[in-house]
Parts: structure tokens; C-alpha cells; sequence
């Protein structure tokens, strides 16, 4: 539960304290129709079938964010408000503005600190290096950051409401702001056969994102209509460099005729030459049409050669030659696919090499079929050439001057025609041109968000949630495989070849607030401790023979309580258990054998003097009398006890002296129970000596601290047969309510001990003060 309740809490924090980020997006059918007629005989590529990732790649281009940062200067400069936790982007509201015609490099993209002291004064501090920069300005003022100057202008909505505000500004570079853009907008496709697309922007300020998303769609549809309108320029272009050529040649056309006129008095031919005028005439028209195709095909070639072919702007080809305008199609869409793909691959791109080698090759089968219409053309060229050689000679037999008069006329109505079909076709030109309809339709604008796509509560929540209950799943697995310590009677008696006799349940001192043994069952004779004691002491009769039993006075019985490692409640089980077997009328004393650490006399609340005073070690060595080192002054009747005395130096030494053995002899004769306090016997030996002697030797296991390992050390030792009849006590068990008895004492009476508290759960003592109050007003 605490891992839970830290991972929500967790949760919480992280969106608390989370800046929130919104989306703004607007939703565009891209498509491009023109009301205009292909007046010059080709075919050109329209936006209806075009690629739409190629449409997304421009407007993620460079070409689109260069546009945007220069109609929007309120992105070169960030402002910002100071927060405990986070900080605010003041997006044009910021309570002053930076002025700057260049800003220093070095200090683009960092913090610079800005403190309003009043309306009049601020205090500027950045950091180049490692030193830092702070000086106090007014505002106004011109100030040199880094080799430039700038400054900082207060604005009229300032209002302070304190002293003092703390702000700061970034200036941003250009590859900041590209990186920027293209960090958070983001275009994809949402459907592609209605061509509609999704142009977003993701920003921790609603109206920024609004902004940027709204711009971007202006900049594309103008950028979009532009493109198409230049087709069109450079058609017009190209006639009018055509129509500048004929009326120089018709200026001149005008000015011979004119000479001719005023020179010779002539101003038409006669009737006996029209019939070879209108030979040569018509050699004229095919003349000057090859000539234009040749023109025409030149000017194509050039076009190829220059890499500037654009299938909009190319002239109308009178050669019939339907190859050719399939090749020009051809090169003019691997064209546009190449400067496409050049925008999103790299100059390695093994996809951009191929498609680049394709572009050569149908440069090259273009360039082939111009030279071999050109060759063409000069044949024609050079017969029509040819007849009208003839048929001048038939203008040799009239007289010269006619004949050359009307040579210029006819050449002069020619060209006159041709230029007034120019002109027509430029008309045409511009009509198409009028007639373009840009149908960029925004369907849905930039909205402005309300709710933020990250972080998002029904998202945090539950993997806080599921976090914590991972993490406590893992916790709880992870003790319970890593566990390696005896938890309950039920498991040390699966694991002990020897039989279980109790358990003694876990306590808590009130009185007392040492952390050694006490001597509690004279304290509630009712408690649980008590019953489960007695529930032990009733076993250890079962463990002697019929005849022999605790009651049956044939011979003083010796019980020895021993444990593998110091802290697993040895002397705590020793004493109470004597406790309550004096308790039934037996004359019980204990022997304090772990003359290493002993603990016996603090359990029976004597000092540390009383011991040092004499004991077992100075009765064993002959310093004092037996009489002179029992304790009989205990809160239990005919419970007497003998401490350990001072420490020996040999231990092991004193147990093995035949004066231990004559001292139980001794013993034996005045008490009905000896009950001896021995060492752990996974530290010392004498531990073990002490159980070979005792009649029921007692060995204690405490629950969630003695490890495993420990019992089958204790197996081992019966396997060895060193000790007999050895039974086993799990002290500290935190089971409640019957011990394994099927029954608990937990009502049992009245009488609280004012010493020790019983291990009951918080939630139910919380429902039995509650259940007492409700009685109480009742």
C-alpha cells in the first residue's frame, strides 16, 4: 500500500508539476484547378494527382520556416517569468521588449536575467564562461551585450505587484528556431483521396501554437498559388521577347518600304507577276515556318542543355512530332520528382542517384530527337530555299524594282501576321493566367486548445498505479524468494525432525524500556503469553516418560533452553517458562550457564553488581557457597534463580569440572525443576555439553529472524545423536488467536498487563476503541 500510495503521489507530482503541452491543428484539402486552356499545346502537371508527401515534405521545408520566421519577429526573442517550480512563457505579453537591429552570437540561445527594480531601473546578468555579468540599467537605455547594442523598453501594461519581478529572455538563433519548428510541427495525411492533410504544432502556449499553424497556411497557400502564377510568367515572357523580334523587323520592313516609295514612286505590283508572287509567297510561309520551328527547337535544345526546361513555359512546337512532347513530359516530371526527392534524401541517397541517371538518360534521348528534327527541318529547309530560287528568276524578266517592292510588301504582311498572332496569344496567356483558382480550402482552422495532450491524467494515473502495484508485486515476491528465515510453527515443523512444542507469541514492553528479557508471565496469568506458555509446559510433561512426569516426584527433572545464535529469545523463553511452571506448585530454579553474556539476573530485575557479587562461575572455582549465590527474591513463589556471575575466562573449562556435575546433584535434592539458561550452541560448545545433560533438552527458534539454515544444523545434530529427546519452542510468532490449537485467548478475562502489550493488528484495536465509545454513550 505504501508503494501504491508513493507511485499516485508520484503521479500527481509529475502533473503538477508538468508543463502542460497543447496542440493546435488545422485540417486542408490541397488541390489546384485552373479555369485557363492549354493555349500552348501542352500538357503541363497539376496538384490533382500530384504526390501529397511531397506536398507534406515542402511545407516541412526550410523554404516554409524561412518565410515564417520573417513574418513572425515576435519568435526571435523568448520572454519568460520566473517560477518557484516552472517558468511562463510570456508570449506577447511580456512587460518589456528587447529592441536590436544585431544581436551578438555568443549570447544567442542562454538565459539572460532580467530583475525590475521599479518602471525606471532593471538589473541585466548573464553568464560568459565562467564568470558572470550583472549590472543595473534603466530602461531605455542603451546597454553593450557582447560588442552590440540594444535595449530594454518598458511597456505600458506594466503594473508591478511588488518591488521587484524576475524575468528572462532568449534570443534565438536561426538553427534554434528551424530546429524548433521542426521539433513540433508536425503534417500527416488524413485522407488521401479527398487530398486532406493535418497541419499541427505542438506548444506549452495555447495562442503561440494557434499562431504558427495559422501562418504556416497562409505561407503555403501563397507560396503554392506563386508557383503556379510563375508559369505562366515565363510564358509571357518568352512572348514577349518573340513579339519585340517581329517589330524590330517589321520597323524595318516599314522604313525599306518607305524609302522605296519615296525613291522609286511605286507602291504595288503588276497583275503579270502575281501568279509568281504567289509561288513565292507560299515558299516564303513554309520558309519562316521552318525557320520558327528551327528557332523554336533551338531554343528547346538550349533549355535541355541549361537544365531549365519547365513543361509550363515551353513554346508551342509546330513540329509534328509526337515523341518529342512525350520525351519533354517525361524529362519535366523526373524533374520535379528529383527536386522533390532532394529535399528529404541526401546527395548519397542511393533512391536520388537512380532517379538522376534516369533524368540524364531522358536528357540525352531528348537531345537526340531535337538534333534529328533539326536535321530534318534543314532539309525542308534547303528545298523550299531552292524553289524560291526559281522562282526569282522568273522575277528576273520584270523589271527590279517592282519585283523588290513587292518581295517587301509580301515579307512585310507576313511578319505582321505572325504578329498579330502573337498577340493573341499573349491575351490568351493572361486570361489563363487570371483564371487560376486556388482551391486550398482550410476546413477546419487553427484551433485554440483547451486540453492539453501531455502529460494526461487518464494516462499518468494508471501507470502510477500500475506502477506501484508492479513494484509491490516485485516486493513481495522478491522477499518471498530472497526470504530465508522460519515464519511460522506450521514451516518449523515441516523443516525440524524433532517435534515442535509450542509458540511463544511476539511482545512489545510498556513498562520497560531495556530491550533484554523480562520476567512477564508474573505479570497477567490470564494473558496470551501465559496461555501459550502453559500450552508448552503441558508438552514438556508429554516429552517424559510415564512415572516420570513434571508432578510425578521421582527425581529432580534438568531442562536446558539453548538457540543457535544470540537474539532469538533464549533467556526470555527460559525464565517464563520456569515462571510458569513454579506456577504450578514446583520448586523451580535457573541456572544462568551462558556465563559469556549472561541476562538471567536482568530478567529477574537484579543489577549488574548483584551478579558480579558471586554466581555460577565463583561457586564452580570454590569463592562461594551454593546457599550464598541463590537468588530467592523473584515475583514468582518458588521460583529462584542463580545468575552467571563474573565472566570467566573458560567457560567450556567450568562446565566440564566435576563440581558442575556435583552442583546439580546438590541442586536436585532441594528442587523439583532445574532449568538452565544455556549458550547458543552455534557459537560456543558449551552449549551442547549443557544439552547432553538435561532431560528434556529445549531448543528455541524466533520467528522472521532465525534462518533456516540453522535447522538443519539442529537436524544434523540429531542425526548425530549428541542430544536426546530434544524438542523445539518458536519464540516472537506474530500468529494470533490459537497457536495452532484451533482456539485463542485474545477475550480471555480482563487484566491488561501494565508491562507488556500483545501483538494485536492497529485496524483492530482502531474498531475496539470505536465499538467502546458507542457503548459508552449507549
Amino acid at each position: 500500500m505504501l508503494l501504491v500510495t508513493l507511485s499516485i503521489t508520484g503521479a500527481y507530482l509529475y502533473i503538477r508539476y508538468t508543463k502542460p503541452l497543447y496542440q493546435s491543428a488545422s485540417n486542408l484539402k490541397l488541390e489546384i484547378k485552373s479555369t485557363g486552356n492549354n493555349v500552348l499545346g501542352l500538357r503541363g502537371v497539376s496538384m490533382d494527382g500530384g504526390d501529397l508527401y511531397g506536398e507534406i515534405e515542402y511545407i516541412r521545408s526550410e523554404i516554409i520556416y524561412d518565410e515564417l520566421l520573417k513574418r513572425s519577429p515576435e519568435l526571435h526573442v523568448s520572454y519568460y517569468a520566473k517560477g518557484n517550480i516552472l517558468d511562463n512563457e510570456l508570449y506577447s505579453s511580456s512587460p518589456f521588449e528587447l529592441v536590436y537591429e544585431q544581436f551578438d552570437e555568443s549570447l544567442m540561445d542562454q538565459k539572460i536575467s532580467v530583475e525590475i527594480l521599479s518602471k525606471q531601473e532593471y538589473i541585466l546578468s548573464y553568464q560568459i564562461g565562467n564568470s558572470v555579468v550583472k549590472q543595473q540599467y534603466q530602461f531605455g537605455q542603451a546597454i553593450n551585450l557582447g560588442g552590440k547594442v540594444c535595449q530594454l523598453v518598458l511597456k505600458n501594461t506594466f503594473s508591478p505587484g511588488s518591488s521587484y519581478s524576475y524575468y528572462y529572455f532568449v534570443v534565438n538563433s536561426r538553427s534554434a528556431l528551424i530546429n524548433y519548428l521542426q521539433q513540433n510541427l508536425s503534417v500527416g495525411i488524413i485522407n488521401q483521396t479527398a487530398r486532406i492533410i493535418s497541419v499541427a504544432f505542438k506548444e506549452h502556449n495555447i495562442y503561440k501554437a494557434r499562431d504558427i499553424v495559422n501562418k504556416i497556411d497562409s505561407i503555403y497557400l501563397e507560396k503554392t498559388v506563386e508557383k503556379q502564377n510563375q508559369s505562366y510568367k515565363q510564358q509571357l515572357r518568352y512572348l514577349d521577347e518573340q513579339i519585340a523580334k517581329i517589330e524590330q523587323k517589321l520597323a524595318s520592313y516599314e522604313d525599306t518600304l518607305e524609302r522605296f516609295i519615296l525613291t522609286n514612286k511605286v507602291r504595288s505590283g503588276e497583275e503579270i507577276f502575281n501568279k509568281a508572287l504567289s509561288g513565292i509567297e507560299e515558299m516564303l510561309v513554309k520558309k519562316n515556318t521552318l525557320v520558327e520551328q528551327l528557332t523554336t527547337l533551338q531554343q528547346l535544345d538550349n533549355w535541355v542543355q541549361q537544365d531549365s526546361l519547365n513543361l509550363e513555359t515551353l513554346p508551342e512546337i509546330a513540329v509534328d512530332d509526337a515523341r518529342l512532347t512525350t520525351l519533354f513530359t517525361e524529362l519535366n516530371q523526373l524533374k520535379e520528382r528529383r527536386n522533390s526527392m532532394a529535399l528529404t534524401r541526401t546527395a548519397n541517397s542511393q533512391s536520388l542517384r537512380y532517379l538522376e541517371e534516369q533524368y540524364a538518360t531522358a536528357k540525352s534521348k531528348a537531345a537526340q530527337q531535337i538534333q534529328a528534327q533539326q536535321k530534318r527541318l534543314y532539309r525542308q529547309l534547303a528545298e523550299v530555299r531552292g524553289k524560291i530560287a526559281e522562282s526569282e528568276q522568273q522575277f528576273f524578266s520584270a523589271p527590279a524594282k517592282e519585283k523588290a517592292f513587292n518581295r517587301i510588301q509580301r515579307l512585310y504582311n507576313i511578319d505582321e501576321g505572325y504578329y498579330l498572332s502573337m498577340l493573341n496569344r499573349k491575351a490568351e496567356i493572361g486570361i489563363a493566367g487570371a483564371g487560376i483558382i486556388p482551391e486550398f480550402v482550410i476546413l477546419s482552422p487553427a484551433n485554440l486548445p483547451s486540453v492539453a495532450i501531455y502529460p494526461q491524467k487518464r494516462t499518468i494515473y494508471p501507470i502510477g498505479l500500475g506502477v506501484g502495484l508492479i513494484l509491490s508485486l516485485l516486493l513481495v515476491g522478491g522477499r518471498y524468494i530472497l526470504s530465508d528465515t522460519i515464519g511460522n510453527q506450521a514451516e518449523l515443523e515441516r523443516l525440524l525432525y524433532a517435534p515442535v512444542l509450542g509458540a511463544v507469541p511476539h511482545y512489545r514492553p510498556r513498562k520497560y524500556k531495556s530491550q533484554h528479557s523480562r520476567l512477564m508471565v508474573a505479570d497477567n496469568p490470564r494473558s496470551v503469553l501465559n496461555e501459550a506458555l502453559r500450552a508448552i509446559r503441558t508438552n514438556i510433561d508429554f516429552m517424559l516418560p510415564p512415572g516420570q512426569r513434571l508432578h510425578q516426584r521421582a527425581e529432580a527433572k534438568i531442562i536446558a533452553v539453548s538457540s543457535t545464535v544470540s537474539g532469538e529469545g533464549k533467556t526470555f523463553v527460559a525464565v517464563n517458562t520456569a515462571g510458569i511452571i513454579a506456577m504450578s506448585g514446583l520448586r523451580v530454579i535457573v541456572l544462568d550457564c551462558d556465563m559469556r553474556r549472561p541476562k538471567v539476573h536482568l530478567a529477574f530485575d537484579y543489577l549488574d553488581n548483584d551478579n558480579e557479587a558471586g554466581g555460577l562461575s565463583t561457586l564452580l572455582i570454590g569463592r562461594t557457597t551454593l546457599e550464598s549465590v541463590i537468588k530467592k527474591q523473584t515475583r514468582v513463589e518458588n521460583l529462584h534463580f542463580i545468575p552467571a556471575g563474573p565472566i570467566p575466562p573458560n567457560p567450556s573449562e567450568l562446565i566440564l569440572r566435576t563440581e558442575f556435575e556435583e552442583l546439580l546433584v546438590s541442586l536436585k535434592a532441594k528442587y523439583d525443576i532445574i532449568l538452565i539458561d544455556s549458550p547458543p550452541v552455534g557459537l560456543v560448545t558449551d552449549g551442547i555439553l549443557i544439552m547432553q545433560k538435561a532431560d528434556v533438552p529445549l531448543f528455541v527458534f524466533r520467528a522472521n529472524y532465525s534462518r533456516r539454515v540453522f535447522v538443519k544444523g539442529l537436524n544434523k545434530l540429531l542425526q548425530q545423536k549428541n542430544v536426546q529427546n530434544l524438542a523445539a519452542i518458536l519464540n516472537a510468532s506474530k500468529a494470533t488467536g490459537g497457536y495452532g490449537y484451533g482456539y485463542g485467548y485474545g477475550s480471555y478475562g480482563s487484566y491488561q498487563s501494565p508491562y507488556y502489550e500483545e501483538d494485536t493488528p492497529a485496524w483492530r484495536t482502531f474498531l475496539q476503541n470505536i465499538w467502546a465509545i458507542i457503548n459508552q454513550r449507549k
